[in-house]
């Protein structure tokens, strides 16, 4: 999975302190590839030390001086969600972090991004998905992660019992699965068929995903919902 990571930290922030915040919320989370911004920044330095001692590659977006500086750092910015599968968006300021989601994700962006909030260590992640997209969102699709681990445990004890738990699970979740049917839709294979493939790769997920690690259930369900996807496609592919 290629993992944007962006964000501000400032002086204090100790390296022990990132790696404490980050690797709680995405150990599981197989990075293929991190994705930064150009420049020495404390936080581009923390990314580069992390990804050199896990063997993990790093790519730079760098700002065009040609333009604005305002459109430049857009521009970059968007390339970056674009190339993403995630955006981990690493903070210190808690008025930083409320504000994340204009600063760092594109407005029109879908793509998956959390918040870690590097000085209170017991935050959960906060996502910017949410944040961008509530008010398109009816209310009773909305549940709180307690809610979700609830659902989670009432599918995987009665898998066969469970049809209204399996949708309002699904529904939770079906702008992410969504936003992965996108990439690798075409002209053959509908976003609506490989959505449904998605979804089975989701509740597969819900009997292998271990909640007792911490991380979040969607972070361990995209590498199975991108696989049921694959697997589909590679099966129909004549």
């Amino acid at each position: 999975m290629k993992i944007a990571i962006l964000g501000k930290l400032n002086q204090a922030t100790s390296y022990h302190d990132w790696y404490t915040c980050f690797h709680r919320q995405l150990r599981e989370v197989p990075i293929s590839e991190i994705l930064i911004t150009g420049g020495n920044t404390v936080l581009n330095r923390y990314v580069k030390h992390y990804a050199k001692s896990l063997a993990i590659s790093v790519k730079e977006y760098h700002l065009d001086e040609s333009t604005d500086l305002m459109q430049a750092k857009l521009h970059r910015n968007k390339c970056i969600v674009r190339d993403a599968d995630l955006v981990a968006a690493c903070v210190d300021e808690q008025l930083y972090a409320e504000k994340c989601d204009v600063r760092i994700v594109p407005s029109e962006s879908t793509t998956e991004a959390i918040i870690i909030n590097c000085k209170r260590r017991m935050n959960t992640i906060k996502t910017i998905r949410n944040i961008k997209e509530k008010k398109d969102i009816k209310r009773e699709e909305l549940i709180t992660l307690e809610e979700e681990i609830a659902l989670i445990k009432q599918i995987r004890q009665s898998p066969d019992d469970c049809e209204a738990e399996k949708q309002k699970l699904l529904l939770a979740n079906r702008r992410f699965v969504r936003v992965i049917a996108d990439r690798y839709a075409n002209e053959k294979h509908q976003v609506e068929e490989l959505v449904v493939e998605g979804n089975k790769g989701l509740l597969n997920a819900v009997i292998k995903y271990d909640e007792t690690k911490g991380y979040k259930f969607i972070s361990y369900a995209h590498y199975w919902i991108k696989e049921y996807i694959k697997e589909y496609l590679k099966n129909n592919s004549n």
